[in-house]
């Protein structure tokens, strides 16, 4: 067909206009990133990490005792890091290998309330009694912490305290030997002395023990500078009991938990404050049904061998209780 040209005026412009416009359409698409599929989410692995087999083992074992003693006992022991238990404090985790042998030895110290139960004389005889003591009366939780707490400000450690009435922490399990008779005690006498503080929140002190010794107390770390004979002449079993009646009681608990009736009768001879102190505490714990000092006399059986100037523990190894 031919053209002339007028129509090719008429149909040039058209066909170049068409020609310009799919040009620029293919120029901005081949400008443009190319659409990228959007690929499914992956959450990362958070499972923990493995555990060795013989680390395993060892919770294992430790789980297995935390029910056993919560079946018994009515108190559940945690082991496992949580600031929820242990606080904002610098300390150090048990050694997960220490832990299940660690905790077949602390329920020994229970088993001091069970066996040593106190009846009146018309009182029928319960063998069960000393342990409803301690499910009635154990916190909520214990922990358990490897090394003491230091505090950098007054240069004290401490081997264990009591959080309001639900919860003890007990430090000390990387020094784990049977073999050492001093750390026995030591870990002995802070379970009696922080149970002490939780009877006394829970249940209040001994009708006319604060008044004993009201106008001794010293203030802030003052106690430190009390050697043991003089803190026993102001009527304190020894120095730390100085700091407050709180301590004051619960350090004369943890002394007759772990002496026999003749090492109490030494410290106490001639003593009024303390010898008071000694029947108030005494009557205290019988009221609950426990016998403190046959405790104390079954201890010193279990733990025969001498060491010198037993009695007399470091100023500086303390157990504080919050307050």
């Amino acid at each position: 067909m031919f053209l002339d040209m007028k129509d090719l005026l008429v149909v040039f412009p058209r066909n170049l206009c068409l020609a310009f416009s799919s040009l620029l359409l293919v120029f901005v698409m081949a400008c443009e990133e190319p659409i990228q599929q959007e690929k499914p989410y992956i959450a990362p692995n958070l499972q923990p990490p493995k555990v060795a087999p013989i680390e395993n083992d060892y919770v294992k074992r430790s789980d297995e005792l935390v029910q056993r003693i919560y079946r018994i006992y009515n108190t559940r022991l945690f082991y496992r890091w949580d600031r929820k238990v242990f606080g904002n404090i610098r300390a150090f985790p048990p050694r997960l290998e220490l832990v299940p042998d660690y905790f077949v030895f602390f329920e020994g110290i229970l088993k001091y309330y069970v066996r040593n139960p106190y009846y009146r004389i018309d009182e029928r005889r319960d063998p069960k009694k000393g342990l409803i003591f301690l499910r009635n009366n154990l916190p909520i939780s214990i922990g358990f912490m490897g090394k003491k707490v230091s505090n950098e400000d007054s240069g004290i450690s401490s081997g264990g305290f009591a959080t309001s009435n639900i919860r003890i922490v007990i430090a000390g399990v990387n020094d784990y030997d049977l073999s050492d008779r001093a750390w026995r005690i030591d870990q002995t006498n802070t379970f009696h002395h922080e149970l002490a503080h939780i009877l006394d929140r829970r249940h209040g002190r001994p009708r006319g023990y604060d008044d004993i010794s009201s106008n001794s107390y010293v203030t802030g770390n003052g106690w430190t500078s009390l050697p043991l004979g003089y803190a026993r002449f102001l009527g304190f079993y020894r120095p730390y009991g100085a700091s407050n009646v709180l301590e004051d009681f619960a350090t004369v608990v943890e002394g007759v938990s772990v002496s026999s009736t003749a090492q109490v009768s030494r410290v106490l001879d001639g003593n009024q404050k303390l010898t008071e102190k000694y029947e108030l505490v005494l009557d205290y714990y019988q009221r609950f049904g426990v016998d403190v000092q046959a405790m104390g006399e079954e201890f010193q059986i279990l733990n025969p061998e001498q060491i010198e100037g037993e009695d007399e523990e470091k100023d500086d190894d303390v157990s504080v209780a919050e307050q």
